[in-house]
């Protein structure tokens, strides 16, 4: 597939004012119809007040149209390369995107803190996007709950922090999200100190069926 070269348009700073925005924007539309014979992508938002970067995309397909939105609102880059698992900003800085869960294959994980009990199954779709089913029991109270969560902030692709229940012992974690008709759900994936992959899940929606950090159980490989 050819690679792709975004340019995207610096927001107005004020209402018909400014500069004229550059020709090439994205929608999801255009990107899921286009994918294989266009050269522009157009952003549905505008990115934020700054210079967006030309983003540099080998395969689009291996990364989720939320994804590819974020990453080209990020200003202080004057390039951003996608290849692979690989993030290179201005030809010399390299973000590596997260691969612990296997392609395509489904793995499911399992936690209990009190009366709380959590399975989830995961399967990562690229590299940028994960789906799952998430089962939840609190006490008499269960659901279950089917969805797609992208990694978070692309600009700085940093990790959160989470806590090990059977050590106490920290360790990193990469964040994935989604947030919709008012309901956001986290899903952080990460590797404890013995090398054993661990997940842990925040749910906060409207209808009441939440799970705190602090709440949720490690949930480890069955």
């Amino acid at each position: 597939m050819n690679k792709l070269i975004l340019a995207f348009t610096v927001a107005l700073a004020a209402c018909n004012s400014g500069p004229e925005p550059a020709e090439r924007i994205m929608t999801a539309d255009s990107v899921q119809q286009t994918l294989a014979a266009s050269d522009t992508l157009v952003s549905s938002q505008a990115p934020p007040p700054g210079d967006p970067p030309a983003v540099i995309v080998d395969d689009p397909s291996q990364y989720s149209i939320v994804f590819l939105e974020g990453i080209a609102r990020c200003t202080g880059r004057k390039k951003i390369q996608l290849k692979g698992d690989r993030v290179i900003f201005d030809s010399k800085d390299t973000a590596v995107l997260p691969t612990g869960l296997p392609l395509n294959e489904r793995e499911t994980f399992a936690g209990r803190k009190g009366d709380t009990r959590v399975g989830l199954h995961l399967r990562r779709l690229n590299y940028t996007t994960l789906e799952y089913k998430l089962e939840c029991m609190f006490g008499k109270t269960s659901f279950t709950e089917n969805g797609v969560v992208d990694l978070s902030d692309p600009c700085f692709l940093g990790t959160e922090s989470d806590y090990d229940d059977a050590t106490g012992l920290s360790y990193a974690a990469d964040e994935y999200t989604s947030e919709k008709e008012g309901c956001f759900v986290s899903v952080r994936v990460g590797l404890t100190d013995e090398k054993l992959l661990a997940v842990k899940v925040i749910r906060n929606c409207k209808d009441g069926k939440n799970i705190a950090l602090e709440d949720c159980p490690t949930l480890y490989p069955k």
